[in-house]
């Protein structure tokens, strides 16, 4: 009973102690007659890339990224590989010296912080990296630093206003289970979600310089837009959905499954392109050992994609506007046993409808 008593007064204590600094800040500003602003962000305002709208200001910029990669997923042994190219155009006015890369998967390194427990079996040495080269060059690993989940190494030359440098690395890495991790994992033997997996350009900005904020697995991200080139390769008769829109349908999918695929790019109905009658007596993929899926995408924040070969799909697609050409591919992916999920492909398109013609974005 005292535990208890100790443990609420402390807690009492301390939210005394916030609200107490809170209504002294709050004192403070009402008292000064104008909010405190860090010195990183008045110097943004000054040099016009911010506002005190809030819009962007006149000297605004942002760094951008093109990614090639090429991934392999094996779900027999929760691995993933991949092989990426990357451009990095530096679009600030600043002379950049060192780069820094997100290596998320670093959580589950050995002695990293970590804001959670995690299961003994998803430990492991990291993201194992097999090349990392800048202009065709190797890095000088002597001069690498790799702190929690972010990896520093300096350029031999300064990356100048208005240039740009080519990044090519080779990386692995294992796959957590779903119990381990958050946002991405092994959620059982034949379906994956794959997020903050790639050795992705940290975001560099007229605020702070480089984002080196480590991952422990809450936080959120603040990411440049970037475009996307990706292959993804599975064994036969996984399928892949991802950020983006798919490239080679034709030659992923058989023949039954590729036209249900195809109808549903032009229809107002609600497509099953898998069925659990399929899962049970079906080839749903060409028949090859290796299947490899593409999808593009531009202008994005990051790129996510996830991987089962028991999953339901239902596909449908709508306009925009009445008298739009183009359509959206609307759908959900699911296990037989998830009713719910039957009706999820019917309410995402009334809701895209609503928000599209009813509420339109601001412009």
């Amino acid at each position: 009973m005292n535990f208890k008593k100790n443990n609420y007064l402390k807690i009492f204590l301390k939210y005394s102690y916030i609200l107490g600094l809170i209504s002294a800040v709050s004192f403070a500003q009402n008292h000064s007659g104008s909010v405190f602003i860090p010195i990183n962000l008045r110097h943004s305002y000054k040099s016009g890339t911010r506002s005190l709208s809030g819009l962007p200001g006149e000297k605004y910029w942002i760094n951008r990224c093109k990614y090639k990669i090429n991934a392999e997923l094996q779900p027999s042994k929760s691995m993933l590989s991949g092989e990426e190219s990357a451009i990095y155009y530096n679009e600030s006015p600043d002379s950049i010296k060192t780069i820094v890369l997100r290596l998320y998967q670093d959580i589950f390194k050995k002695g990293n912080n970590r804001d959670w427990s995690v299961l003994p079996d998803d430990i492991t040495d990291g993201v194992e990296i097999t090349k990392l080269n800048i202009n065709g060059a190797a890095i000088n690993w002597e001069k690498v630093k790799r702190s929690g989940t972010n990896l520093f190494f300096p350029l031999t030359e300064y990356l100048a206003p208005g240039d740009s440098l080519f990044l090519s690395v080779n990386w692995k890495e294992h796959i957590p289970d779903s119990h381990s991790a958050v946002r991405m994992g092994r959620y059982d033997s034949g379906a994956f979600h794959i997020a903050y997996w790639y050795p992705q350009f940290a975001v560099y900005d007229d605020i702070s310089g480089w984002d080196t904020f480590n991952y422990g697995g809450i936080q959120e991200f603040y990411n440049d837009f970037s475009d996307f080139d990706v292959t993804i390769t599975t064994p036969e008769n996984y399928i892949v959905w991802a950020t983006g829109c798919l490239q080679n349908a034709d030659e992923v999918f058989a023949h039954k499954y590729l036209e249900r695929y195809n109808s549903a790019l032009h229809s107002d109905s609600i497509i099953h392109v898998i069925t659990e009658e399929d899962l049970h007596n079906a080839q749903i993929t060409v028949k090859k050992e290796k299947i490899t899926y593409r999808y593009r995408a531009e202008n994005v924040p990051d790129f996510a994609f996830s991987v089962s070969n028991h999953y339901l799909w239902d596909l449908t697609s709508m306009r925009t506007y009445p008298q739009d050409s183009a359509r959206i591919l609307i759908g959900a992916v699911y296990r037989k046993n998830s009713k719910s999920f039957v009706k999820y492909t019917k309410l995402a398109k009334k809701a895209l409808q609503y928000f599209s013609r009813n509420k339109p974005a601001i412009v």
